[in-house]
């Protein structure tokens, strides 16, 4: 049996794979994009481990995204407030990075802002954590 498929069936398994990304995993992505998850694979993995353990008509629905994403702990923080906790945590072993930037090395703005991103775990927002941690170098 060859395992090449024909051109026609190569054809009617891309639609099959528009038909499922359209009505699985599209609306999924347009209600989570930028708010829940830091990045695509994060979304697709957790979506994946959901879909092999419940009812495939069930997880369409969204009736467990929002399960899915506070039991995987996989929010995205954007509150000023928690962020600026995360900040003042880390901000005395910063003390080189803030240093270096205050002497114009705009690189050492990245150490801080993966400092406070490692603190986070990973979930706070990288444009918020910027704009603060910008603030408080004024």
């Amino acid at each position: 049996m060859d395992d090449q498929l024909s051109e026609a069936d190569e054809k009617i398994y891309d639609v099959v794979v528009e038909k499922y990304y359209e009505r699985n995993i599209a609306p999924m992505l347009k209600r989570i994009e930028g708010t829940e998850f830091q990045t695509i694979d994060e979304m697709l993995d957790a979506y994946y481990d959901v879909y092999n353990r419940y009812d495939a008509a069930a997880i369409r629905s969204g009736v467990f995204l929002d399960f899915l994403i506070d039991k995987g702990n996989l929010r995205q923080i954007s509150d000023e407030d928690t962020l600026g906790k995360f900040i003042e945590a880390v901000w005395p072993a910063c003390g080189k990075a803030i240093a270096s930037f205050q002497g114009g090395q705009t690189k050492a703005l990245g150490f801080i802002i993966g400092a406070v991103l490692k603190e986070s775990g990973g979930r706070g927002n990288p444009d918020v954590i910027q704009r603060l941690v910008r603030a408080k170098l004024q």
